[in-house]
């Protein structure tokens, strides 16, 4: 049965009011089956017809695209919750959205799963630019060939760059605390970023506070080279400075922090200014991961 043939809840429930599939001689032939009350007459003959091995088999790929089919209504009735999507512009506003998505063929909703998912994303990856900017404010005005060259909002250098990369890997962020990207910015040129731990976000945001008050505009400079300098492992495969995953004291971390920064600060600002451009969309892509992992309502919270 191909997965846009599944038929909704209510569907079964009416199925299962209907004559039982016959079995034995005579069960390959349609009409046979629908004389016995059997509404997709057709599909039951074909499975009659087959081993008991087969059938079985058969049977057990459908229950498996089934319920990979509820699983999907489940993502949407919680992204639907959360304001994460909404229905589309054909459904009648005012159609019970749950009794929808309970209903539509199982062709539809892996298609509007696939919309919420590229909706989701979306999203993602306009906080991305939303952060950066905040980050960085006018200094991203820099130019290759524009004076107003704006590398975050660069979609097609982006979506280059993004094509070339290696999936970030869930179960390794999970069992190791954190995952690395290398990231080719130009041929011949990586660097490696690594997501910053919660434990090294606190000491962080600990060793700001004990710092000199300065313009917010330096502030937020300062803040996001310091993600970059905690982020930043590798350069064309050379370690940058000490390996900070490593460190699991306050003092020790301040200390690697500043040495990272002094490696940092000695870059020219246009580059420095592409590492906090390429942190932030490795941050989005980040988002992307987990959001992927975690789309979908657990248990009865």
């Amino acid at each position: 049965m191909a997965e846009d043939q599944i038929p909704s809840k209510l569907h079964r429930r009416a199925a299962a009011q209907q004559g039982a599939p016959l079995r034995g001689i005579g069960a390959g032939i349609p009409d046979n089956q629908r004389m016995a009350g059997v509404q997709e007459a057709e599909a039951a003959a074909a499975l009659a017809s087959l081993s008991p091995d087969d059938a079985r088999k058969r049977v057990e790929a459908a229950q498996t695209r089934e319920q990979r089919v509820e699983e999907l209504r489940e993502d949407l009735r919680y992204a639907l919750g959360e304001d994460h999507w909404s229905l589309p512009s054909t459904v009648p506003g005012s159609s019970d959205p749950d009794l929808v998505i309970t209903e539509a063929p199982a062709k539809v909703i892996v298609q509007w799963h696939k919309d919420m998912v590229a909706e989701r994303e979306r999203r993602i990856d306009e906080d991305a630019e939303v952060d950066a900017e905040l980050l960085l404010q006018d200094r991203l005005r820099v130019q290759p060939d524009d004076v107003l060259y704006d590398p975050i909002r660069d979609k097609a250098r982006r979506k280059y760059i993004e094509e070339r990369l290696k999936p970030l890997d869930f179960g390794e962020m999970v069992f190791t605390g954190y995952v690395d990207q290398v990231i080719e910015l130009r041929e011949e040129f990586t660097i490696t970023l690594r997501t910053i731990s919660t434990q090294q976000g606190l000491w962080m945001e600990e060793y700001i506070a004990t710092q000199e008050a300065t313009s917010q505009q330096h502030i937020q400079h300062w803040f996001s080279l310091l993600q970059v300098a905690i982020s930043l492992v590798h350069v064309n495969g050379k370690q940058i400075g000490p390996d900070m995953s490593r460190i699991e004291d306050k003092e020790h971390f301040w200390k690697a922090l500043e040495e990272k920064m002094k490696i940092i600060s000695r870059y020219p600002g246009a580059l420095t200014d592409d590492f906090i451009c390429q942190y932030s969309w490795f941050v989005g892509r980040v988002r992307k991961l987990l959001a992927g992992n975690l789309a979908r309502k657990v248990g009865n919270s």
